[in-house]
């Protein structure tokens, strides 16, 4: 059992009799809260981030990554940075006021869903996760 005063990202797991622990929400690929940006491996050994191929995803890739990285936790830092331009599209330089409406809904949303729960993936604890960006912005 987790402690209930401070929220934190849970590893989720494929082990026989595993159960997601209590006060805490799957946000993982597959639910409201995943990242559409997965990091991938080439066969000759570099890393990239692979998207769903929306317009909106595609149009962030382009923007804010590059198209090859040579370690996998750079791949995942981008991807994680992009994954928070998706979540919240608002920004002071370059917003439009439809940005700005939809990520005070998707802030409301998040506080409302995920404030004061534990967060699970299936990220490594010892790895950066878009979860934590979620933890982050609902908890401080």
């Amino acid at each position: 059992m987790l402690p209930a005063a401070i929220p934190v990202r849970v590893q989720r797991k494929r082990v026989k009799g595993w159960k997601i622990p209590e006060n805490t929400v799957y946000v993982g690929r597959g639910s409201r809260w995943g990242n559409p940006f997965r990091v991938i491996q080439y066969s000759d050994k570099k890393w990239a981030i692979k998207t769903d191929g929306s317009d909106k995803c595609s149009e962030i890739l382009t923007k804010h990554c590059h198209a090859v990285y040579d370690t996998k936790q750079e791949a995942v830092i981008d991807a994680i940075k992009c994954y928070g331009f998706w979540l919240l599209p608002y920004s002071h330089k370059e917003g439009s006021m439809m940005d700005f409406y939809q990520s005070m809904v998707v802030m409301d949303d998040a506080l409302l869903s995920l404030k004061g729960k534990h967060l699970a993936c299936w990220c490594g604890l010892d790895e950066q996760c878009h979860a934590d960006l979620l933890l982050k912005l609902v908890n401080g």
